[in-house]
């Protein structure tokens, strides 16, 4: 008698041991796919905080870009115009009244470049002025508190003239507010050679 005729759970059990893998097979194949699934879910999760992160940043960023703006529509400091030509011409006017308010005597005055950044021109005088002490003082502190806002970059005192008067050369600055209508700035082009 052979040994697998003595013993036939012997030979039954060689077969059969891989039964037991069937049964697992299916709940590994199940843990794989809901593993894939949680980690699909998790990206698209990710992803939508993501695009909400984004879309809740950019309306704050348009929020306090319209509050700025609305702010600086009613600020009264920049001065407002159509176009530099007309922004400089407001402002060279301005400058000559406080200065005669002020009993100051200009000598010259002269337009220096004008800067452009973003909205804004930054548009700069240079003035040679003859005037008292109390005078200078009056025409700073008008300058300082003025509407439209000028800024005084560089104040130069030359000593005395003839008469005893002071002799001083001035900066001033000026952010202007130009909103160019698309004809007017056309028309300016044109004209300027």
């Amino acid at each position: 008698m052979t040994r697998a005729a003595a013993n036939p759970s012997a030979t039954g059990s060689r077969s059969v041991w891989w039964l037991p893998l069937l049964a697992v097979l299916p709940l590994l194949a199940a843990l794989v796919w809901w593993d894939a699934g949680r980690r699909e879910r998790q990206a698209l999760e990710d992803e939508l905080a993501t695009q909400r992160m984004r879309v809740a940043r950019a309306a704050t960023t348009a929020r306090t870009r319209a509050e700025l703006e609305a702010r600086l529509a009613t600020d009264p400091r920049p001065l407002r115009a159509a176009s530099p030509t007309l922004a400089i011409a407001a402002l060279q006017e301005a400058f000559r009244r406080m200065a005669g308010e002020a009993g100051v005597t200009l000598e010259s005055t002269r337009l220096l470049a004008v800067e452009k950044k973003g909205h804004f021109h930054r548009l700069r005088l240079a003035a040679l002025a003859v005037t008292d002490y109390a005078g200078l003082r009056r025409w700073l502190h008008a300058l300082a508190v003025s509407r439209p806002l000028f800024v005084v970059e560089r104040l130069d005192l030359h000593g005395r003239s003839e008469d005893g008067r002071i002799v001083a050369e001035i900066v001033v600055a000026n952010p202007a507010i130009v909103q160019e209508d698309d004809a007017a700035a056309r028309r300016e082009r044109e004209e300027t050679p």
